[in-house]
C-alpha cells in the first residue's frame, strides 16, 4: 500500500493519477457521499467506481468491515477525501489506521484527497500518507 497525496490540487490531480494506476476494469473504492468528479473522472479513464455508501449515524465515515466488503480481486485503489466535501466529516487518526490497515492487506493504494484540510475549522484532520509513511 502507498499512499498517495496532493495537497495543492487533488481533483485535478486525481485524472492523470487514475489514468496511471488504472487498467480497464480495475475497481476504486469510493465512500459516499463524495464529491461529484471522482466517479466519473475513474469511469473516463476505464475504471470501474465501487460506491460504499456511508449514513449519518457513523457521520458518514466507512467503516473498515465496510472497506473490507468492498474490496474484490479487482480493486485498486481507494479514494479517501478527508475532511470531506460534501458532509465536513473528519475521520480521527486511529479511523484512518484501521482503513490503512485493511489497505495495507490488501496492497490497495489510497487516493487522499487532502484540499480542505487547510480550510478546516480544526486541526484534527490527519493524513493517511502521514500515518503510515514510517510503517514501510
Amino acid at each position: 500500500m502507498t499512499p498517495l497525496s496532493s495537497p495543492t490540487a487533488p481533483r485535478r490531480a486525481c485524472t492523470p493519477l487514475f489514468f496511471t494506476l488504472l487498467d480497464t476494469g480495475d475497481e476504486v473504492i469510493v465512500p459516499a457521499p463524495y464529491w461529484v468528479s471522482y466517479t466519473e473522472q475513474i469511469r473516463m479513464v476505464g475504471g470501474v467506481p465501487v460506491i460504499v455508501p456511508t449514513t449519518e449515524a457513523q457521520h458518514f465515515k466507512m467503516t473498515p468491515a465496510q472497506l473490507e466488503a468492498a474490496i474484490t480481486d479487482k480493486t485498486k485503489a481507494l479514494v479517501l477525501n478527508n475532511p470531506s466535501n460534501p458532509t465536513g466529516m473528519i475521520y480521527s487518526k486511529e479511523e484512518l489506521e484501521a482503513l490503512a490497515e485493511v489497505c495495507l492487506r490488501h496492497d490497495i493504494y489510497i487516493i487522499a484527497d487532502e484540499i480542505f484540510t487547510t480550510a478546516s475549522a480544526t486541526t484534527d484532520a490527519n493524513s493517511p500518507a502521514s500515518q503510515h509513511s514510517a510503517k514501510k
